[in-house]
């Protein structure tokens, strides 16, 4: 492929291309479905790239092994990029952030404490690390090959968000130079968080990050200044971008919920529809033409991929959520993307317009002028209010604008039809030869210049004037409810103006059908509708009318509930059973013990009778003595800028110390659950887990370790204590979904009363609970993943963790409504 640039936009194979893309995290989708799912929603919405990180962390769980298989197989999802037909930008790191726990930097290379991580000494300055630099090179070794098969790769980032307190430039140079010697031929580009001009003179084409709400403690719509960085992207950055485009690498599309902060539900409502209009149209309005919305695609923190500060869902607020399901988010997306690559602004300039005059003046944001065609304007409205204003534009045209919107109007455009737009007051959406489309979410005055005298209403649902002065058509129709629509036959051109659900529930078909009426495209060949009762409608490439087949109405599917739950004690180490346990010389954190993620137990034997015990553990732990609580704690360092460690000092009951035979030493066991490392952005990765501090009357010893990620290597059940703080229930149950449906599902958890929880599907861990933090209870249970056929039964484990008090094994079976299975929504199936 023939990559191109240059100020408009990227040339690909002698054609301009408005790069539209979204980010999609494959590490955070655990199947092969949910790739193919999310990136056909994708294409549909509109989108013609896909931005995709490879995560160094994920495919090398030991030095020198790289696993591209199964989940892992990158070859096959670059394969279903490619089927997909999108363009793909290619982020291999080696750093990638991604609220990624280690920000993707592998926990065998954390161990090594003689790799400078990033070449950045902890002060943020920067030092070059031989070593780390030959780790790098192998990853790309082994990853860039696989990257380079890809057909359709237009565009490669090195590191991420990167920056030294002197900003050199050796190791983006460095790695600048490493990409061209493993054969990288596309332009380069390195993201600039700090949208300063870092690194522009070292790369292909400068990118920057913007994220304009990260506090959603205020509402956003009241603050001024919110895009003070949007609106000046073309004074600030052009004098360095005079040869390449503009070009925003993560545009925000949501932002990620914490453990301690925001949920998604919150993030959602407070950034609305409106957000992500605004900030594309406002960009579009700066003359950029390469954006990528992050993320379009939510996912889920399975396993332990997640850092510390990020939950188990890491459904970002995105447009397309963590289950797939498509939100008013990914409606306004879409009608972007359509209208942007029918109407083909990849190549404007900036004018000031004597011949366009506003009124009041502040609502004009800008005026765009084709590059090839003069006379082609894009007249840029935009209201920053909480108000709806009315614009007058060149004395006669009276504009609405809505609260919190950017309005893109044309004027003097030429259609693909043959016939000119020569202005409007409503927003285009969509054209092909014979089709104009329309939002009539506001009173609509279109005027068009054509040589057709015949004019014929097909429909129209609201008031309208209509009146031809020569060759000019003037349209007049009142703003349309959410379901109306007005159709007007122009000669061969078919003119739809469209209330705000047809427009949400527009999609455009390979072959320039559209169908109007569904919630969503599936990649089955089928459209999924909530109500399968909405009116539906197809509308040939020609303009012709047809009325969809509305599918019969659906019975709720039946969903079954998760009974005979089995109790199991996961305590080992309270059971006195040594075989499990191995001495450590390396200190108990956990990556120096080489499993750096889950949970572990530790042991000490104590001799004599001591007065204090001081315990040092991250994150969530409980220290037992003689099987008896002794303390537990929580150590919440989870975002840069907590409070360092603090070890907790507990006197030692004497009545705690008594054993069976006099001269038996006293076992003190402590169980460590981590959450995680820190995403590495503040140099803070190596934050390690697990014990790192055990004193016995101030005198530091150390322990042996046991360790238990999966909490499946061992279960008591008729034997031992029947009181633990670690209990595993467990369920199997057979879904066998109709085919008709869609039907994603997740686990609803309700009043269970512990410390942490859990959740393992089909052995796989896809749910971390913590009581402290609210802002989730439904974990998605990833397709793929799930079995939904009905061809084998799924199994459902919950690992309770509680301290004080413990699990009483006969008391712990849940209630029928405290877990149960929830569908994130349900749809019916239709062919159009």
């Amino acid at each position: 492929m023939d990559i191109a640039y240059d100020r408009y936009s990227l040339i690909i194979n002698g054609r301009r291309v408005f790069v539209r893309s979204g980010a999609m995290h494959y590490f955070r989708l655990p199947s092969e479905k949910l790739w193919r799912d999310r990136l056909f929603k994708l294409k549909a919405a509109g989108y013609n790239t896909v931005d995709l990180y490879f995560c160094w962390a994920y495919h090398s769980p030991e030095p020198g092994v790289y696993d591209f298989t199964g989940v892992r197989d990158i070859r096959r999802l670059l394969k279903i990029v490619e089927e997909m037909g999108l363009y793909l930008i290619a982020r291999p790191g080696p750093y990638i952030n991604a609220e990624y726990t280690a920000g993707g930097l592998p926990g065998w290379l954390l161990a090594k404490d003689d790799v400078r991580l990033r070449n950045r000494r902890e002060d943020g300055s920067y030092e070059r690390c031989e070593l780390y630099m030959a780790y790098v090179r192998e990853w790309w070794e082994q990853i860039l090959p696989i990257i380079l098969e890809c057909p359709s790769l237009i565009l490669m980032q090195i590191e991420n968000e990167y920056a030294t307190s002197e900003v050199e430039p050796d190791y983006i140079q460095e790695l600048y130079d490493m990409t061209r010697e493993l054969g990288v031929t596309v332009p380069l580009f390195h993201n600039d968080l700090y949208a300063a001009g870092l690194y522009e003179d070292v790369v292909d084409i400068y990118a920057f990050d913007n994220y304009s709400v990260t506090s959603f403690e205020t509402n956003w719509r009241e603050l001024n200044g919110v895009f003070s960085i949007l609106d000046n992207v073309e004074t600030n950055f052009r004098p360095f971008c005079e040869n390449r485009p503009l070009f925003v690498a993560e545009l925000q599309a949501g932002w990620f919920g914490t453990w301690l902060g925001y949920g998604y539900d919150l993030i959602v409502e407070h950034l609305g529809r409106e957000h992500i209009g605004l900030t594309t149209k406002t960009l579009v309005g700066q003359g950029l033409t390469l954006f990528n919305h992050y993320k379009a695609i939510g996912g889920t923190n399975w396993d332990y991929t997640g850092s510390t500060d990020t939950y188990t869902s890491y459904d970002f607020g995105a447009p397309i959520n963590e289950a797939g399901v498509n939100t008013e988010r990914l409606y306004e997306a879409k009608a972007i993307n359509l209208f942007l690559e029918s109407f083909g602004l990849e190549a404007t300039d900036r004018v000031e317009s004597p011949k366009i005059i506003a009124e009041p003046a502040e609502y004009l944001y800008m005026v765009r002028q084709n590059a090839n065609r003069p006379e082609e304007q894009w007249i840029f409205l935009r209201n920053l209010t909480g108000n709806p204003a009315q614009v007058m534009l060149d004395t006669d045209l009276v504009v609405s604008l809505h609260p919190h919107e950017c309005l893109i109007l044309p004027r003097n455009v030429d259609l693909k039809s043959g016939d000119r737009l020569l202005l409007a007051s409503a927003e285009p959406i969509y054209q092909n030869e014979n089709i104009l489309v329309f939002r009539g979410n506001r009173p609509a005055r279109i005027e068009i210049e054509t040589s057709r005298q015949d004019v014929k209403f097909l429909r129209h649902d609201v008031p309208y004037d209509l009146q031809m002065e020569g060759h000019r058509v003037i349209l007049t129709v009142d703003a349309h409810d959410a379901h109306e629509e007005t159709i007007v036959h122009l000669g061969e051109q078919t003119v739809f103006i469209l209330g705000t659900e047809r427009i949400d529930h527009l999609w455009v078909e390979e072959d320039d059908t559209l169908f109007v009426g569904a919630d969503v495209r599936l990649s089955d060949g089928h459209y999924g509708l909530r109500n399968p009762l909405n009116p539906l409608l197809i509308i040939r490439p020609d303009g012709t009318l047809e009325p969809g087949k509305n599918p019969k109405a659906y019975s709720e599917p039946e969903i079954p509930r998760l009974t005979r739950w089995k109790a199991e004690n996961l305590a080992p180490a309270l059971t006195h059973n040594h075989e499990f346990f191995k001495v450590s010389d390396r200190g108990a954190d956990f990556d120096t013990n080489g499993f750096y993620e889950g949970s572990a137990w530790y042991r000490y034997h104590i001799h004599g009778k001591p007065e204090t015990i001081t315990i040092d553990a991250r994150h969530i732990w409980g220290a037992f003595l003689n099987g008896k609580l002794l303390a537990e704690g929580h150590h919440l360092t989870l975002i840069h800028g907590d409070p360092p460690s603090i070890p907790v000092t507990v006197k030692v009951p004497a009545e705690l110390l008594v054993r069976d035979a006099p001269d038996e030493p006293a076992e003190l066991v402590i169980f460590v659950d981590g959450l995680g490392h820190p995403k590495g952005f503040h140099d803070d990765a190596r934050t390690p887990q697990g014990l790192l501090k055990l004193a016995i009357d101030d005198q530091d010893v150390t322990t042996d370790v046991y360790y238990s990620v999966g909490f499946s290597s061992y279960a008591l059940t008729e034997h031992g204590p029947k009181q633990s703080p670690v209990v595993r229930l467990s369920t199997d149950f057979l879904l066998d979904l109709p085919e008709n449906l869609h039907c994603p599902l997740g686990v609803q958890l309700a009043s269970l009363d512990y410390e942490r929880i859990n959740l393992y599907l089909n052995g796989i861990l896809i749910g971390r609970y913590w009581r402290k933090c609210q802002a989730q209870s439904l974990y998605y249970l990833p397709e793929g993943i799930l079995q939904t056929t009905g061809e084998k039964k799924n199994c459902l484990e919950l690992i309770l963790m509680n301290f004080s008090p413990m699990i009483n094994l006969k008391a712990c079976i849940p209630e029928d409504d405290q877990v149960v299975l929830k569908p994130y929504g349900v749809f019916t199936k239709t062919r159009r």
